[in-house]
């Protein structure tokens, strides 16, 4: 297969053809956040995270759904690039009402050894209480784009967790990053989970139960949510 070169944060880069920009960031160990993208799913650039700088374009392209070409030469880390990564984070959790009591905490490395103990009540919320903790992409991306708070609006939407037999379904946590949607159609061809059309809840779900659907819990969904949407139960 034929190769191309580019540069990436002035890194030489050689990818095949046919590799988008995203691609070759990663192999050049540039991370770039990127929320809806999978490798097992076609590239939608949704989320609008993974913005790359390309000499010679007017516009900053989504890199997960661009193709490299030859002699192109890419930023991906600007302070411009992320003050507008900043902002789509922010409308996003604001948009989806997603926790961030301990996103945005100063403290929230202090809590670790209290996090037994306060899962115990009724209502919590928070990384610290979430299964994805530290392994959580939505925390990786604030992290990378030093997003300190979330100045519109939003409140917890404290809806019910969804018990199935081998994991929850938390919508609380939701992105609407679609990965659970599309792996479920696009790789499993199940079609069991599908979107909400009400704006005003906003997230993605299927069946109140998935044992009252085709549903075969191969865990596809779990192992593509990249929050605590989708967890295996501990």
């Amino acid at each position: 297969m034929a190769e191309i070169r580019l540069i990436i944060d002035g890194r030489d880069v050689t990818v095949p053809q046919g590799a988008t920009i995203l691609d070759a960031a990663r192999k050049a160990g540039s991370y770039v956040p990127a929320l809806c993208d999978h490798p097992d799913l076609k590239p939608i650039g949704s989320c609008k995270l993974c913005i790359v700088s390309v000499e010679g374009l007017d516009h900053y392209p989504t890199s997960c759904n661009t193709l490299a070409e030859e002699g192109m030469v890419v930023k991906t880390r600007t302070e411009e690039l992320q003050e507008m990564r900043r902002h789509t984070l922010e409308m996003l959790l604001a948009l989806t009402n997603h926790p961030t009591s301990c996103l945005f905490c100063d403290r929230k490395d202090e809590c670790t050894d209290l996090r037994e103990c306060m899962m115990k009540f009724p209502v919590t919320v928070g990384c610290k209480y979430c299964p994805k903790d530290g392994e959580c992409e939505l925390q990786e991306a604030v992290e990378f784009v030093g997003l300190k708070k979330v100045r519109y609006q939003h409140s917890f939407r404290n809806m019910p967790v969804l018990r199935e037999p081998f994991f929850d379904r938390n919508y609380n946590l939701c992105i609407m990053c679609s990965r659970c949607v599309r792996i479920c159609e696009e790789v499993r061809g199940e079609g069991v989970l599908y979107s909400n059309p009400d704006f005003h809840r906003m997230h993605w779900i299927g069946p109140a139960s998935l044992l009252d659907s085709d549903c075969k819990f191969c865990g596809a969904c779990v192992d593509a949510c990249p929050t605590g949407a989708l967890a295996i139960r501990s």
